[in-house]
């Protein structure tokens, strides 16, 4: 069957026995049983990115408008208010608290009946878009990934372990029965992690993982929040001698081949390269555009023919300068996925192959590490 009703990009989905919740750039949520719309949600002021049925029957929604909402036949009963910008998704703990994670860089846990605020996780460097609840063992635990290239394992609010991927963002995270982690990133692969020995990827595979990482290029400009580096002040090899400060922090060291990114991993108490610190291609020569200074601004020529300027500065989230080019153009919203993939393409989103040329640009038992690659046909 089609299920039609909502007037814009469809971008959350869950389900609930016969039941089918969706969220919509149309700022509404809806409630779906047998093919029906049963309940139109309506109160959010921007889109609904996340929808999640609690198993009391309540339903929590959230939103870019920087709010969490718990909806019961209809009406809205609770709100949850602390985050500072778009909420991306939610996940359920236990029957009094449930979890949330937003651009704001931060996961948060909720009470669900008061709608108090329990605590703040920090760690993550850029939006975070992804979160799951892994029960392993007798203890449950987070999982989340963003933006800022890392999948980020937590316990007792403490980021137990930070994984880096080659690839500019994380999209999806889901949690297996097994305990593993599978993972969705914007360089079209999936990735599993596991704790389990006996599903570990081979040597050939983990060694593949760790080139990706290390051959990873990053801007100048994306790693120093936008203000550039000083690469005369950065540490020389020898800091990699000491260890890091906490799980999932990020240095950069100054070697003979150039300036490199290191990630400590503190479940191996190791500093792993997850790429080399580049010049942004526009950093050398800004573009001036409507009186401001961009890195890049591109011709763009849309179905009509109309010819408009998209300008961009490499530290911003390509998405976002998506978003804001439609919306200054009053241009259909099915346009942003098309602009950001460009902007991801055509800019900083790129990995350095194994000769330094360019490629593609989209193309331990308490550890999680990479899983065996997919089998061979017929096995």
């Amino acid at each position: 069957m089609v299920l039609g009703g909502h007037t814009a990009n469809i971008c959350a989905i869950a389900t609930s026995g016969s039941r089918i919740i969706t969220g919509s750039w149309d700022h509404t949520a809806r409630v779906w049983e047998k093919g029906d719309c049963v309940q139109i949600l309506e109160g959010h002021s921007n889109a609904v990115w996340a929808v999640l049925e609690l198993t009391d029957g309540t339903i929590l929604t959230g939103s870019a408008d920087k709010s969490i909402f718990r909806w019961r036949h209809g009406a809205v009963m609770q709100r949850y208010m602390d985050h500072t910008d778009c909420v991306r998704s939610l996940v359920q703990l236990n029957d009094h608290l449930f979890a949330s994670c937003s651009n704001d860089e931060t996961l948060r846990i909720w009470s669900i009946e008061t709608g108090e605020c329990k605590r703040v996780m920090h760690g993550h460097t850029a939006f975070v878009y992804t979160l799951a609840a892994l029960g392993y063992g007798n203890e449950q635990q987070l999982v989340s990934g963003g933006e800022d290239r890392t999948v980020r394992v937590w316990k007792d609010d403490q980021c137990e372990q930070s994984i880096a991927l080659p690839a500019v963002s994380v999209w999806s995270i889901a949690a297996m029965p097994s305990g593993d982690i599978v993972c969705a990133a914007s360089d079209a692969k999936v990735r599993i992690f596991t704790r389990d020995p006996n599903r570990v990827a081979s040597n050939e595979v983990l060694e593949a993982f760790e080139r990706e990482n290390s051959n990873f290029a990053m801007s100048k400009q994306t790693v120093g929040g936008g203000k550039g580096i000083d690469t005369e002040s950065l540490p020389g090899p020898e800091r990699l001698n000491q260890p890091g400060d906490k799980n999932g922090q990020t240095i950069m060291i100054k070697q003979d081949r150039g300036v490199f990114a290191y990630h400590w991993d503190g479940t191996s108490f190791e500093w792993k390269c997850i790429g080399e610190v580049v010049d942004s291609q526009g950093s050398q020569s800004k573009t001036v555009y409507n009186g401001k200074e961009y890195d890049y601004v591109f011709d763009v020529e849309l179905e009509n023919g109309r010819p408009l300027k998209l300008p961009y500065n490499v530290n911003e989230n390509p998405y976002a300068a998506a978003n804001r080019f439609v919306e200054i153009h009053n241009l259909p919203s099915y346009h942003i996925e098309e602009i950001a993939s460009f902007l991801i393409k055509n800019t900083e989103g790129i990995q350095l192959s194994q000769q330094g040329g360019p490629s593609d640009p989209l193309t331990g038992a308490h550890r999680y590490i990479p899983e065996t690659g997919p089998a061979a046909p017929g096995a």
